[in-house]
């Protein structure tokens, strides 16, 4: 199953992978990462994907939840912020009731998807607990930027960690068939989408 396929390769990550996990990509996109952190609204924020933790201090440690299906990249967060609050869950089943999180975000998780099946399970899950606001970072690979759809056969980590096998607008028009959103940051290799809940 592709599912499964695709998280073992983070599931099987080593401490020391874990540690290193973006942590020298971060800087690259780091202004379009504090951008998503000026655009939550007061209240609490839940991170899916939170990977090593690499955003976590944005964020308010009493109000944020990092979650993360791998087990090694959580250790890591937790080393690197002992204040916050992670834990290790599938982000297509997100334990947590409707409306648990004002904010719901998720930087870099979504372009290493199998599939836009899958995407869509995730996104799912995250208009679900948000209450008031979704925040998605996305990268264009480059071949996104020139309008192809990625279709290489390598692992998740063997390719820039950009793998995915369906492209933005796919995903786009998933979105816009129940939600009204925004891309309120853009440049050539980064957006930053947007979707308000409830009249918030």
């Amino acid at each position: 199953m592709v599912v499964v396929k695709m998280y073992e390769e983070f599931i099987k990550l080593t401490e020391d992978e874990a540690k290193k996990f973006n942590r020298d990509a971060g800087s690259v996109n780091w202004p379009h990462r504090k951008t998503v952190s000026e655009m939550i609204v007061k209240g609490t924020v839940l991170e899916v994907g939170c990977g090593n933790g690499i955003d976590a201090h944005l964020f308010n440690p009493k109000t944020y939840t990092g979650v993360d299906v791998s087990p090694a990249l959580i250790k890591s967060a937790k080393e690197y912020n002992p204040d916050y609050y992670f834990k290790i869950i599938d982000a297509t089943n997100l334990p947590y009731k409707m409306c648990s999180f004002d904010n719901v975000i998720s930087i870099g998780l979504f372009e290493g998807q199998p599939n836009i099946e899958f995407a869509k399970r995730i996104f799912t899950e995250m208009i679900r607990v948000a209450k008031k606001k979704v925040l998605i970072l996305w990268y264009k690979a480059p071949s996104e930027r020139y309008g192809n759809v990625l279709q290489i056969k390598k692992g998740h980590f063997d390719k820039t960690c950009h793998d995915n096998r369906y492209n933005r607008e796919e995903f786009t028009e998933l979105i816009s068939e129940f939600y009204e959103f925004n891309i309120s940051h853009f440049d050539e290799n980064y957006e930053i989408w947007e979707i308000v809940l409830n009249g918030s």
